[in-house]
This record gives C-alpha cells, structure tokens and sequence, in this order.
C-alpha cells in the first residue's frame, strides 16, 4: 500500500499523539517453564518480542533451540511465549510484544492513507498530484495524519480519539473532509473561480516594494506560472520589470512577454490579461532581482466546487463525478 505521509509530517501535525505510535502490548505472569527458560500464557501472536525496549530479534525455529539469554520462541498451538533468561525474571523487566516501530508506523500510515482515500472518493475530480517539489498537498498531509491520530487513539486515548474523529467529519458538517465534499474547502491543484485572478508566492524579495493586488481574468491559457522580476530597482516610474510565461511548449518561464516596462504606480499589465499592482510605504523602492511567481487557471477551466459535489476514487484508480 501507498502512503501520504512520513513520521516527521505526523509529528508536525500531531505531536500530542506521537506517543501511542507504538502499539507493543506488555506481557505479564512469567513463570519458569525449565531452568533459565521462562513462559508466559495466552499472549496472543508474537512478531517480535522487546525486552526493556530492546529487540530481542527473530524468533527461535522451536522450544528446543531456546538456550541463551534473549533467545525466544512463540508456540502458535499453545498460545505461549517463552524466553531464556538465566539474570533476571522477565516479570522484572518490561517484556513487550510487538511488530517494531518501523513495521507498524508503515502499516498504520498505509492504513490511515486508503481510508482518507476511501472517505474523500465523493468529492475530488481528479488523482491527487504531486507539486512541482515532488509532494502531496499540504492539507491532504495534514487529514491523513489526523485519520492515523484517530485511528491510534481508539484505546488508548479517548478524548484525543473524539477530538480527532470530529477534525475530520462530524455533525455539524464543519470537519476537514465534510468541507471537502461539500466544496467549500478545496485542496491547492483544485480549480475555484478565484484561481483565474492569481495566487501570489513571494520567491525573493529584498526590496521594500510589495506585490499586492491582482485584478483580471486569465484568458488564452489552461495553467502556468507566471514570473514577475524587477530587473531595474527604484521607485515607480524608475524601477522596471519583465514578465515571462511557459513558451509554446510549455516549459515555465521561457517566454518573455514584457522587458524592461516602467513600474507604475496603479495597475501593471502582467499577462493573460491580469494586472498587478506594487506599493509600499514612503520611501519604499523596489530592488533588482526581486522576484514573484504567480500561478493562475484559465477563466474557461472547469471548477471544482461550482456547487456540486466532485472527488477522487483513489490514487490511480478509476474516477467519478
């Protein structure tokens, strides 16, 4: 299975849970078996078994070969775990049962992964992409690693389970997923209608000149990245600047459309029929090599909470709407 996450995101979003993310059980009533070789009863199945934290490693082929101090063995007939230990009794110590960490944080964030996949596939039109940095969206990270919190807590820890739970649906409509469905929350590669307008990311700005304002529509394209950089600094009517968008075959700021234009004070024409405008407080210039990216959707895209519902069925799987 897929997973959207890694432990680093989950402790990001989730560090008051990060404790329960081990799911070892302690095993009690160890009695001695033979000698140095103790057991313990009715533990359920036994992956691996930890002692004092400690992976006591692979599990021995049969009671027989249990013979030294961390040796062990789980009698799937039986139900019973023994273990050689000629120091101390297990009971003193803290013996758990357990997949490890690595093998359980994989498999509980594959988990969370399908079921947000599974809970979200009434609502998105397409797969969810990768950015151009090679991740997932940010609030698609930030739902699956509140569905793993839920789903780690059930037991342990019930009022982080219900806080969680209703993060993600609830009720009163109001969680992260019923707004996704209901369209009022979108993720970044969804169409809305204020994505022909602009999304304005700052790239390296120095000057005390900020780029505030858009107004317009794109026109004539379906998606692209436009560049915004100052190549002459100073104030309006001294500063200059060049625009460049993806070239006819699509590669991203190889086109200049604008070169070495006068920074005015109102509206700037920027691209696409989109207008910017740049200010700052008095004195404020702009400086050579400031630098903006805006990323706009054409006017004429499909949107994707138009006021029905629309989602993915999965990551490369087949979609619905």
């Amino acid at each position: 299975m897929a997973t959207y996450i890694t432990e680093a995101t989950f402790n990001k979003y989730c560090r008051d849970v990060t404790r329960f993310l081990n799911q070892n059980r302690q095993l009690v009533g160890w009695v001695v078996h033979a000698g140095s070789v103790y057991k313990s009863q009715q533990t359920g199945d036994v992956q691996n078994l930890f002692q004092d934290g400690a992976d006591l490693g692979s599990a021995e082929a049969n009671l027989g070969a249990v013979t030294a101090n961390e040796d062990w063995f789980y009698d799937s007939t039986l139900n019973v775990t023994y273990v050689f230990n000629d120091a101390a009794d297990p009971d003193s110590l803290v013996m758990e049962a357990g997949e490890g960490h690595a093998t359980f944080v994989a498999d509980i964030f594959a988990r969370a992964s399908l079921l947000v996949d599974r809970e979200l596939d009434k609502s998105v039109v397409t797969q969810v992409p990768l950015d151009r940095s090679g991740n997932y969206d940010e609030l698609l990270l930030q739902i699956t690693c509140y569905k793993v919190a839920e789903l780690i807590t059930s037991v342990a820890a019930p009022d982080l389970h219900e806080f969680y739970k209703n993060e993600l649906t609830n009720i009163d409509g109001t969680g992260f997923v019923d707004r996704i469905i209901a369209g009022t929350l979108l993720f970044d590669f969804q169409n809305d209608a204020t994505d022909s307008r602009g999304k304005i990311r700052k790239v390296a700005v120095a000057g005390g000149m900020e780029l505030i304002a858009l107004r317009g529509r794109a026109v004539g394209v379906k998606h692209d990245f436009i560049q915004l950089k100052i190549i002459t600094g100073g104030a309006h009517g001294t500063a200059t600047y060049t625009v460049k968008i993806k070239d006819s075959d699509g590669v991203p700021k190889n086109l200049a459309v604008r070169t070495a234009e006068s920074l005015r004070v109102d509206f700037n024409p920027l691209a696409y029929g989109i207008e910017f405008k740049m200010l700052g407080d008095d004195g404020d210039t702009a400086t050579t090599d400031d630098e903006w990216e805006i990323e706009v959707k054409g006017v004429q895209e499909a949107l994707d909470n138009p006021t029905v519902k629309s989602h993915f069925a999965g990551r490369g799987g087949h979609f619905i709407h």
